[in-house]
């Protein structure tokens, strides 16, 4: 992903790193092997399952970047919360979002998003 500012690329944690995905990889493995322990040791199918479980919600929660990467020359824009037009733009996004039939789990996160920003302590204009 390419960053409009250019101090932020390669700063900016890209979940595909090779390292990232390494260690996504390591923690999914490890509960699939817990689970197969477990069923071997004669644990209860509640335990098993839990494992199961744990490895099926790390992959659906990193899903998004390793299933849908964003490609290296695509423009990302990011807003931290102390610029002053960091959560109105958030709003407008999710606004815009909801009214065109978008996600609506996504909006609704990106206005729990914009709150924070507005509770953040520092507020300026935004600066190199």
């Amino acid at each position: 992903m390419r960053h409009a500012r250019e101090d932020y690329n390669g700063r900016v944690v890209d979940l595909l790193e090779p390292r990232i995905i390494a260690i996504l990889l390591a923690a999914r493995l490890a509960l699939t092997h817990a689970a197969d322990a477990a069923t071997v040791a004669g644990e209860s199918p509640e335990i098993v399952e839990a494992f199961h479980g744990a490895e099926a919600g790390l992959a659906e929660l990193y899903c998004d970047s390793t299933c849908n990467p964003i490609p290296d020359d695509e423009p990302v824009f990011l807003l931290r919360a102390q610029d002053v037009s960091a959560a109105q733009a958030v709003r407008f996004w999710a606004t815009r979002n909801a009214t065109r039939g978008g996600d609506a789990s996504l909006s609704q996160d990106a206005e729990v998003h914009a709150a924070r920003m507005e509770g953040w302590p520092i507020h300026k204009l935004a600066d190199r």
